[in-house]
């Protein structure tokens, strides 16, 4: 295992695998300010309160994002004219960020970026935000760059949340998810029990999502999540037992000092 690769892992799995998967959520407050953080890239202001009203009275998440990427700030900051031929690509990864959390591969920047051209970056959003892998990954209810946030305000999310993954989270809902082997720990994160962990079940950051999805599929198999796993559990160990006064010096291994894990 490469040096690099050891960095990645540590800094990408220490802060998810010591966070509790994230429940549905009534506060449609919190579901709009992850919207305007992950898809506007600020806070919220005061009249954001129009988003949390149209959720408290039947809107779906998807509508509320669907609306957010439609507006005019949207594309006055994300769309750039002035840089001319790579204008349209530039906005259209901005749009896969902001809708699908991922980077875009290649042929969907080339055929987004062409529907661009004809019909403007409006159809791309309503596009991506009808694809199936908007639909798998969020539907209705799910909030883009939460981490598998989702909104059950009027309890239509809860009605259309997996059951294997409610089976899951009972199963695991007395134990230390931080302490987990790494196949109990991807049992625990895998919702809907496909056997891969996708982006919206994820529980830490989507940097972190990212750095472990090592073939850019946007999802991760037991083999990613397990590569990762091992490193971050000697480091957990090591931070565990290092002492917090001065005079003692906690053991730590060439491997994991290249790591990063004395940080």
């Amino acid at each position: 295992m490469s040096r690099g690769f050891l960095s990645v892992v540590v800094l990408a799995v220490f802060p998810g695998i010591a966070l509790a998967q994230q429940p549905c959520t009534s506060d449609a407050r919190h579901v709009v300010d992850e919207l305007y953080r992950h898809m506007l890239e600020r806070s919220a202001d005061p009249a954001s309160s129009i988003w949390v009203s149209k959720l408290q009275s039947g809107s779906t998440v998807r509508d509320v994002a669907h609306a957010i990427v439609d507006s005019p700030e949207h594309m006055q900051r994300f769309y750039n004219p002035s840089e001319g031929a790579v204008a349209n690509e530039r906005a259209v990864a901005n749009l896969y960020r902001h809708i699908l959390g991922r980077q875009p591969d290649a042929a969907g920047l080339r055929a987004s970026t062409d529907m661009a051209a004809r019909s403007g970056l409006h159809a791309v959003a309503h596009a991506i935000l009808d694809s199936a892998e908007y639909n798998q990954t969020l539907g209705d209810w799910g909030v883009p760059g939460s981490g598998g946030l989702r909104y059950c305000g009027n309890g239509s999310a809860a009605q259309s949340a997996p059951v294997g993954g409610a089976i899951a989270q009972r199963q695991f809902a007395n134990r230390d998810t931080f302490g987990m082997p790494a196949n109990d720990r991807f049992s625990y994160l895998d919702l809907n029990q496909n056997g891969v962990i996708e982006r919206n079940e994820w529980d830490g950051s989507l940097d972190e999502f990212y750095r472990l999805d090592r073939n850019n599929d946007g999802r991760l198999t037991r083999a990613e999540f397990g590569a990762g796993f091992v490193v971050f559990v000697q480091c957990a160990r090591h931070q565990r037992r290092r002492p917090h006064h001065a005079g003692r010096v906690a053991v730590l291994t060439p491997q994991l000092r290249r790591s990063g894990c004395e940080r």
